[in-house]
């Protein structure tokens, strides 16, 4: 590449081809039913950023709709929803509009990380291998995983900007940089530092690693500007960042020195940095022939006594302990979340999909890939930059291997070393080649090219070429393939959630962080974040687990595991839930799962429950998280079997029906569902000594309910008939309602 322009076309080009990859599926993002996101935390991501785009330029912060009853401080930082909701601001009128927008935002960060890796790679190697990294980066299944369209998460801009802050340290070890541009880079560290700290909320660990690699930079360079210039920018980062946290952002989840959400920890943090960089500095400047070891020994001893001083107090010391438990996997979330999962089996821990899934072929490369630097940079110049990216890409690789969400933080820095090390082994086989023109750079370049190729296959094959045919097919206005995996989840647990949406009363909070909702929702954790973006209702539990919220994750668990109907009522009195979203996965034995397999009704082994009636359900046959689970006996079948059912708890009307002594007098009512499913919900009750009887009923014989009654209840003792019509009113408070057999006749009283 002989002109600055060429090497700028081809870097935009393989960005769009980066963004090309990502697009794929966007036949199953953009439906007719609307936009379905992967079901997780990118839905939340698309509530928060919608937040901003409804309210510009608010953040939200407080969520009324998490934890509920009593809401939660936003554990995540702002900065990505924010950037989101802006964006979208700019570019739409609606909320379809806006899902538009923010269905890219992932797919565009992924698409803007070719820049800095083809800029790494260009400073250790040649323009040519900075675009084989992007190219090979474009292709990585994990990172177009966390970039394609339709996953707004924060991850794609956490690696862009995990790619900036490696380039700047590649940039900082070079030897030919002079005193004063080291000095100048104190400009960008700290607003890269910054966003980091604002996009994600486990900053510390790429932190960690940054400073680290700075201060171990300049203990072996010994370079003064370096320390410097890390002392200073750490100082203003902390500077910059403490008014954010003081006034800006609310007490964060774990206390006001958290680990896992952006807190006064985070400023410590930079505090520290500081301190360990200015005793540096302080030997340097008096021992500035000093080796190495001696700068590492004394900037280990200041990290050891800073350290010590957070341990010794209890705010810090308890801040620090969840960041000790994710990395360990001893929270309550880390076995049971397939990211957190190991990529090989190890330590006891097995390996529930491929490590080919996230990584095709490559997987097996990656203990190898960080070695690609030092066997094929051997120029004495680089050598810095040499032992950066080595260190660098060492550590991401073995966190990738523990647990496979680290890949993405991998992906920019391995790339390059993927690049560079197929290049290499390219070249040295050819070397042996007895042809000349098998040893020229074309046909160096043409192996290394063929042999990503065959690293990919197994995700070209399973991924990239069924999409690119699915999205041919929709372009033209052909049926596409059918959504399979979490496509097909996403699409459905959303048209279920609009479901909930249009069969509830709407409820304040939704778009004002300052007002409480009138009542939640009780669902399974895996349906939280589609219930508050899709349905706009407030739940007890959501995907971030019982991070946010012990007490309520405690009850939502007692809740669905309660085999008593009182125990069940008094549960959802203390979560102030009015409505619940049961699933096929419940347990029969169950009140959630007497309701889900029979809607209430009696079996011989258990009575039917009188305080919860069916509101709506998701579609026959269409599936959701249940997808990702193996079946079991007794199942129903697939096609017509029903994922999710709202039941609405209430206090049900109680018919008053005068019958003979020791009568036994049943109620029923037949119902239809929107789906056309029906099912009959009956009750019976033995008329006492006094000759009366009395059944509760939940369902009105209105046609106000997605779930409607197709006539009156059929009320009968022996031979004697009435058809009784309860009203919407009687069920909701509880009235009684008289039945008398000789004519009929109803009146509530």
């Amino acid at each position: 590449m002989s002109s600055r322009s060429q090497r700028v076309g081809a870097v935009f080009a393989v960005a769009l081809f980066a963004l090309f990859i990502r697009a794929l599926g966007f036949e199953q993002v953009f439906t007719e039913e609307g936009a379905a996101f992967a079901p997780a935390d990118a839905t939340y991501h698309m509530r928060r950023a919608f937040y901003t785009f409804a309210n510009f330029p608010e953040t939200l912060l407080h969520d009324p709709l998490l934890n509920f009853p009593g809401g939660v401080n936003v554990p995540w930082p702002p900065l990505f929803d924010w950037i989101v909701g802006g964006v979208a601001k700019l570019f739409a009128s609606d909320q379809a509009g806006f899902e538009r927008v923010g269905a890219w935002a992932s797919s565009v960060f992924g698409a803007l990380t070719v820049i800095p890796i083809y800029l790494i790679a260009v400073r250790v190697a040649t323009p040519a291998t900075g675009i084989f990294a992007g190219f090979i980066f474009s292709m990585i299944p994990m990172s177009v995983k966390y970039g394609r369209v339709g996953n707004p998460d924060h991850h794609s801009a956490v690696a862009f900007v995990g790619a900036l802050l490696l380039l700047l340290l590649v940039h900082l070890a070079r030897r030919d940089l002079s005193d004063s541009k080291i000095l100048w880079l104190v400009v960008p560290l700290v607003p890269a530092r910054l966003a980091m700290f604002l996009i994600w909320h486990g900053n510390l660990l790429y932190m960690a690693l940054f400073e680290a690699t700075v201060l171990l930079l300049a203990a072996f360079t010994r370079r003064g500007p370096i320390v410097r210039a890390e002392a200073l920018s750490a100082l203003l980062t902390a500077v910059a960042l403490s008014p954010i946290v003081e006034q800006v952002l609310p007490v964060p989840i774990g206390g006001a020195y958290s680990s896992i959400s952006l807190s006064r920890l985070h400023v410590l943090a930079m505090v520290g940095t500081s301190f360990v960089a200015f005793c540096h500095l302080a030997l340097h400047r008096k021992y500035g022939d000093s080796g190495a070891g001696l700068r590492i020994a004394v900037m280990g001893a200041a990290s050891i006594a800073f350290v010590a001083f957070l341990i010794a107090f209890p705010p810090t010391r308890n801040g620090l302990y969840p960041a000790f438990q994710f990395l360990t996997m001893q929270d309550g979330a880390g076995l049971a979340t397939l990211e957190q999962l190991p990529l090989f089996s190890a330590f006891g821990r097995e390996v529930v999909h491929s490590p080919t899934k996230p990584w095709a072929w490559f997987a097996y490369l990656l203990p190898l890939a960080p070695f690609a630097f030092p066997a094929f940079i051997r120029e004495r110049e680089k050598r810095n930059e040499m032992f950066v990216l080595f260190g660098w890409t060492t550590v991401f690789a073995l966190l990738a291997m523990s647990q496979r969400r680290y890949g993405n933080d991998l992906a920019p820095a391995v790339s390059v070393a993927f690049a560079i090390g197929l290049l290499g082994v390219a070249r040295t086989l050819l070397a042996r080649a007895s042809q000349p023109a098998l040893q020229s750079p074309a046909a160096g370049w043409a192996v290394a090219i063929l042999l990503a190729l065959v690293l990919f296959s197994p995700a070209l094959r399973s991924y990239e070429l069924p999409r690119i045919a699915s999205g041919w097919a929709a372009l033209r206005g052909e049926a596409p393939a059918r959504a399979t995996g979490i496509d097909r989840i996403a699409q459905n647990v959303a048209a279920f959630s609009r479901k909930v949406r249009a069969a509830t009363p709407d409820t304040e909070g939704f778009l004002d962080q300052r007002r409480n909702p009138e009542y939640g929702v009780i669902a399974h954790a895996n349906l939280g974040h589609v219930l508050h973006y899709y349905g706009r209702r407030a739940t007890a539990t959501d995907p971030m687990w019982s991070y946010i919220g012990p007490e309520n994750w405690a009850r939502s668990l007692a809740f669905f595991r309660t085999k008593e109907e009182g125990k069940a009522i008094a549960l959802a009195g203390i979560l102030k839930g009015r409505f619940v979203v049961t699933t096929s996965g419940e347990e029969s034995e169950t009140v959630a799962g007497r309701l889900h397999h029979r809607d209430g009704r009696r079996s011989e082994d258990s009575p039917r429950l009188e305080h919860f009636r069916l509101v709506t359900e998701s579609t026959p046959g269409r599936p959701g998280f249940d997808l990702l689970y193996p079946k079991k006996l007794g199942d129903e079948p697939a096609a017509t079997r029903v994922s999710y059912k709202l039941f609405e708890i209430v206090k049900g009307a109680v018919l008053e029906i005068d019958a003979e002594a020791g009568k036994r007098v049943s109620a029923s009512v037949s119902l239809q569902t929107a789906d056309g499913r029906s099912f009959t919900y009956a009750a019976s009750d033995e008329a006492d000594d006094d000759g009366h009887a009395s059944i509760r009923v939940p369902y009105a014989t209105g046609d106000t309910n997605p779930v409607r009654a197709s006539g009156p209840y059929r009320v009968s003792a022996g031979f004697s008939l009435a058809r009784v019509h309860v009203d919407e009113v009687d069920v909701l408070e509880g009235r009684s309602v008289a039945v008398s057999f000789d004519t009929g006749a109803v009146g509530a009283f």
